[in-house]
């Protein structure tokens, strides 16, 4: 080897060595002060030809931005403090800034500014603007931006789903109007007059009759024959004391055929009866529900599901006080009735009930499950027949009610429906994906894979391959969107999928938490559209294929990706908070542990910014349940959080954070967790720079629970927060819950996250075992705990009693309450005082910063 050739070695080595640390120096330190650079990009839309997108960047400070692009061209738009946006066809893009509208041309350039608009819509065609101002002013314009008509006195106004008429109602004089407007020929049509008001404006899928209220009559106004029909709500036992019901929860609806006109009807004040002031409260032990509840139910109305007939003058109530839920069928045909407290005091999430199935039309009613779970999603309507799909005993069963006959859909595939294999947060069933636009099959999820079953239970096809590689496949959320569920149709997916065009999947590989996007059809099968190490989310189709989505990884700030087809290569449309290349940025990787049963388990662990090998680092380790999926989310800085914890404030810090996933074994959910979380601890400890004698622990709801029970049982945490965790799982089983009426906490605990499995009467020693308090006096780790004062899922005296226990020992400890917080942290100045108050601690406990002068003085405990 010649000397020259050692010398251009050298020379080379000294450039590249130069230019490392040249890269490098340019980087800084992320501090405090500059967290508020950062924003969240959220996709808005895609044109129907897929030329435009529209995307926003939305700040902590609100200074958001609203984008505009052209995907073919570089040619790109901002609108700051833009919102509200969508298209019209190719050629305009509507959007709000403060309380003007503005309407872009993408054809001419040119833009309409309409002031003072509360709210606005774009009527099909690109015919009219119908924007509501102050004052009840409804006005119409042209796409020009012409004002057409400007109508005052409008109480309420209610466009149809395909956006060719409206219905308003106005005051002239002394009297009310209700009118319609054909926007394709502009023509004004007078439906009613009254002295009273007009409400509840509702239009019939295909915009060819609509509903409405007057006090207590209801109209019916068919457009094709101009004819008016009402009904006037009929009384109760004589008198006057029934009147139509309000809110989101009772809506006036038209069934798809036109006949058929739902609403409830329930008790004026009048005919409520008052409240119990007996001197004593008298809680029968054979009840089937609790105390609270029947109050709640005796004081409150509770609304009666009813059917109008308007063609035919006739009605029908449907459910009454006792299967007082409803839930009508896809047809609206059918409607399921049920009691939730048919079988008394239930230790589950979904209650069991029987489910009555009455026929709308004649009222025939009979027995249709008995003693079957309550979830929506184990019950599924046909979006085109009055077949009815519903899992029971391991298998997805069809139901048809006009022939009243029932077939096992799944007796015959070898697959598991169910996650009851696993200890799982919750039963439920993988779930109905939708059924075949053939009528022919419905499409259910397995663990990994989506299956297309015939209807006759004959035939069964696996669609994807997900199983043999581990991973997850299902349909796009995306896919979902265009579905309207009308509000007693509300649980029961009933998705219509033409299996001849592409529908979009989503697939996610639990292996190593890779995802990505492809299509299906039954002709080409499979087809990529996108597939790496990130996470993907947010995509969107135009009519002609094209697609928008957002990728991002933990060192790869999201970015908008756009696809002319599913076959052609992405390009990037727009890269967010570009000014995270000025900083260090830290790393994810992924681990791998076992837990003392030898069960394989995987953890996240993202590196300290700027990593230096020879160094070692404090960590954090952040814990809840399943968390290792977060491995290639990327992480804001911000203080605006409300756990008060975010991921990349620690890493640009100088820490360590690891997210370890946690599996469980039944009647053990603080022993499950300390075992996994310490395997995961010591794997890391073993292989990464991390200080064995610097180590944190976390965690916020079923985290704080954790947290609480871990640093009983173990030392090796330097220190630790809890964030609204529940300290004596024995008191709170005994407990009745707020976050739901009239409910015992037991289901929580027999069925649900605590996987207990049992009663505290079948298994004390198992609850005691898991119980925080009861082990309290073996903690050494100095403990933070927050709780909001208003917490209606965890109460703040869970972490008030622990805060006792500890203080009573002589335990490091500080209790932050937040007066008027609830489980999570909302408003703005505490989510900082929170997050910044967390870092304290830990820099405190893992670096030392000993002038912190909160926790000095609060620490200090008299022995």
């Amino acid at each position: 080897m010649t000397t020259r050739y050692f010398s251009y070695l050298f020379l080379f080595s000294l450039m590249s060595t130069c230019q490392l640390v040249g890269q490098v120096s340019h980087k800084k330190q992320l501090t405090e002060k500059e967290y508020d650079k950062w924003g969240t990009l959220g996709i808005k839309a895609l044109s129907d030809n897929g030329k435009w997108a529209s995307y926003e960047m939305t700040y902590k400070n609100q200074n958001d931005t609203l984008f505009l692009q052209s995907t073919n061209t570089k040619m790109s738009f901002s609108f700051p403090r833009g919102r509200d946006s969508r298209f019209a066809g190719e050629n305009l893009f509507a959007y709000m800034v403060g309380d003007e509208l503005r309407i872009y041309n993408l054809i001419n350039h040119k833009n309409i500014i309409i002031k003072d608009v509360l709210s606005y819509d774009l009527t099909a065609g690109q015919k009219c603007i119908i924007t509501l101002h102050k004052g009840n002013v409804l006005q119409v314009h042209n796409m020009d931006g012409k004002l057409v008509e400007r109508m005052e006195h409008v109480n309420e106004y209610k466009i149809n789903s395909d956006c060719t008429a409206l219905v308003f109602t106005y005051k002239s004089g002394n009297e009310y109007l209700v009118e319609s407007i054909k926007l394709s020929h502009y023509k004004h049509t007078v439906l009613s007059r009254s002295n009273t008001p007009f409400s509840r404006f509702t239009w019939q899928e295909n915009g060819n009759t609509v509903a409405f209220a007057n006090g207590s009559l209801l109209y019916y106004y068919q457009f094709d024959t101009n004819r008016l029909l009402s009904l006037d709500i009929p009384k109760e036992d004589g008198n006057n004391l029934i009147e139509i019901a309000r809110g989101s929860l009772n809506p006036i609806t038209i069934a798809d055929d036109g006949k058929k006109v739902f609403f409830s009807t329930t008790k004026t004040s009048a005919g409520i009866p008052k409240k119990n002031e007996e001197k004593v409260e008298v809680w029968n032990g054979n009840d089937a529900s609790l105390y609270p509840a029947q109050q709640a139910l005796e004081t409150s109305p509770i609304p009666k599901l009813t059917v109008w007939f308007p063609l035919e003058n006739s009605y029908k109530v449907l459910s009454n006080e006792i299967e007082f839920r409803a839930r009508l069928n896809a047809t609206n045909d059918y409607v399921i009735l049920s009691n939730p407290y048919s079988y008394g005091l239930q230790t589950k999430y979904y209650e069991e009930v029987d489910y009555y199935i009455k026929n709308v039309h004649t009222g025939s009613e009979k027995l249709f499950l008995k003693q079957q779970s309550h979830d929506p999603n184990q019950l599924c309507f046909s979006p085109t027949t009055n077949l009815i799909a519903y899992y029971r005993d391991k298998n997805w069963w069809l139901y048809n009610p006009e022939k009243d006959t029932t077939i096992n859909l799944t007796k015959r595939i070898e697959t598991i429906w169910d996650n009851s294999h696993e200890v799982p947060h919750q039963f439920r069933a993988y779930g109905c994906a939708g059924w075949t636009s053939d009528g022919k099959s419905i499409l259910i999820n397995d663990a990994y894979d989506i299956w297309k079953v015939s209807l006759e239970g004959f035939r069964a096809v696996r669609l994807t391959r997900g199983k043999e590689e581990q991973k997850i496949y299902r349909i796009s959320k995306m896919e979902y969107e265009k579905i309207k569920l009308r509000g007693y149709e509300t649980g029961g997916l009933r998705a219509l999928f033409d299996l001849q065009k592409n529908s979009m999947l989503e697939v996610v590989n639990t292996l190593d938490w890779s995802m990505g996007y492809e299509t299906y059809n039954s002709g080409t099968g499979l087809k990529i559209v996108a597939y790496d190490d990130m996470y993907f989310n947010g995509i969107k189709k135009s009519k002609n294929n094209c697609y928008l989505y957002s990728s991002q990884t933990f060192s790869q700030p999201p970015q908008i990706e756009f696809s002319s087809s599913a076959k052609s290569k992405s390009k990037t449309l727009f890269k967010s908070n570009k000014q995270h290349a000025e900083y260090f940025c830290g790393k994810s990787k992924l681990i791998h542990y076992s837990n003392s049963e030898g069960k394989k388990l995987k953890g996240a662990l993202f590196f300290p910014a700027p990593f230096d090998a020879s160094k070692t680092y404090p960590m954090i380790v952040s814990i809840y349940d399943q968390q290792s999926k977060k491995l290639h989310h990327y992480s804001n800085p911000t203080l605006s959080n409300e756990d008060g914890f975010a991921i990349s404030n620690y890493t640009s810090s100088g820490y360590f954070v690891l997210l370890p996933d946690i599996t469980y074994t039944v009647g053990a959910p603080g022993l499950s967790a300390l075992d996994c979380v310490t395997a995961a601890v010591k794997t890391v400890i073993a292989n990464e720079n991390v200080d064995p004698g610097k180590i944190g622990l976390i965690g916020h709801s079923f985290g704080g629970y954790e947290t609480d029970f871990i640093i009983t049982q173990t030392d090796i945490f330097a220190t630790a927060v809890s964030g609204a965790g529940m300290s004596n799982i024995v008191g709170r089983y005994f407990e009745i819950g707020k976050s739901i009426t009239g409910q015992s906490e037991m289901w929580r605990f027999e069925n649900q996250q605590f996987r207990m499995g049992s009663s505290y009467f079948r298994n004390k020693q198992a609850y005691w075992k898991n119980n925080p308090i009861n082990e309290s006096d073996n903690v050494k780790t100095p403990l933070l705990q927050w709780a909001g004062k208003k917490d209606r899922v965890i109460p703040y005296e869970q972490s008030v009693s622990f805060y006792l226990a500890l203080r009573r020992l002589g335990i490091p400890t500080i209790l932050l309450i937040y007066p008027d917080e609830v489980h999570s942290i909302e408003k703005t100045e505490n989510q900082k005082d929170l997050s910044l108050r967390i870092a304290q601690w830990f820099d405190f406990y893992l670096k030392d910063k000993k002038d912190i002068r909160w926790i000095n003085a609060g620490t200090i405990i008299q022995k």
